[in-house]
């Protein structure tokens, strides 16, 4: 991984302080094994780390901005830090990410996650290529992680290592409209990355415009991954990258948080498929093929759908 620090990234450094310099040269070798452990700034791209001042002689607590390419990380400019520190730099130890719970990135944690999502999202799928060929049909191939690179430097912020893990598996689905589409628990459509950005950049554009910290529209932490349909964005639902849950949101702001965590999601969908009777509310049932979660709404939907019942 290259690591870029302009010479008037370096200059500015040298005037905050005599450890400045050197503190800045940790925080790039920390970067090269761990390219993503920065927050979202409030520029589009720009990933933070906060250094603790304590920790090195002359330095002041620091905050350093930059931005992650494919093969490069560039460093984009330091300062001294606000009181909110994104992320701290502890003593022996690499840059840890304030989370809640707070866990190291990378750590077993998150490894842990990823296997469960995974393991979640082969239990749907196995469980669709039984059952639900026509909803096989339209699932789209998993993202290579270029792909997934790419996505996160387009949207600006660190996806959780959860959501990479499912798109690993599955991108999204096609293109088509109805119900058959939206397969997901909820009769929700998995996104492809064009419907996530397109959400994402309408509403942090009203979040920016609007500006009401206190009751917002739209977080910068927050990712969509579910829709209403395939290209119809009335509502869905939205991983906050902060916390790991899922949330409810609709263009009208209603913002409710539903579920743990993407893993609680996937496996409540993957018990109920596999054991119909543990719902007490949506059932499973087959619409012309593919999963559809009822009981229909409709009389035309109604006399094609057949509940499933293990």
């Amino acid at each position: 991984m290259e690591i870029d620090i302009p010479s008037a990234v370096r200059d500015a450094a040298a005037q905050l302080g005599a450890g400045v310099p050197y503190a800045l040269k940790v925080v790039a070798a920390q970067l090269t094994d761990n390219p993503d452990m920065g927050l979202p700034s409030s520029q589009p791209a720009v990933l933070t780390v906060t250094v603790d001042g304590d920790l090195f002689e002359d330095c002041p607590a620091l905050t350093v901005d930059y931005i992650h390419e494919a093969e490069r990380i560039e460093i984009r400019s330091v300062s001294l830090a606000s009181s909110t520190k994104p992320t701290t730099l502890t003593q022996g130890q690499e840059l840890v990410i304030e989370r809640e719970p707070q866990q190291p990135a990378g750590s077993a944690a998150d490894t842990i996650a990823e296997r469960q999502v995974a393991d979640a999202w082969q239990r749907v799928e196995s469980w669709l290529g039984r059952h639900a060929p026509a909803t096989v049909e339209i699932l789209r191939p998993g993202a290579s992680e270029e792909e997934i690179t790419d996505f996160q430097r387009l949207l600006g912020v660190r996806i959780p290592r959860e959501l990479k893990a499912l798109w690993r598996r599955c991108a999204g689905v096609s293109a088509e409209t109805g119900k058959d589409v939206s397969f997901m628990l909820g009769n929700r459509a998995l996104m492809r990355f064009d419907g996530i950005e397109w959400v994402y950049r309408q509403y942090m554009e009203s979040q920016q415009n609007i500006g009401n910290d206190e009751f917002p529209i739209w977080r910068p932490a927050w990712i969509p991954f579910c829709s209403y349909g395939a290209s119809d964005y009335a509502s869905g639902l939205l991983m906050d990258a902060e916390t790991g849950k899922i949330w409810y949101w609709d263009r009208y702001g209603e913002r409710t948080p539903k579920f743990d965590s993407l893993t609680v999601y996937l496996e409540e969908m993957a018990d109920i498929l596999e054991n119909p009777a543990l719902s007490d509310g949506t059932k499973p049932g087959l619409f012309y093929g593919g999963l559809m979660w009822g009981p229909p709404v409709n009389a035309d939907e109604a006399a094609h759908w057949v509940e499933f019942t293990g």
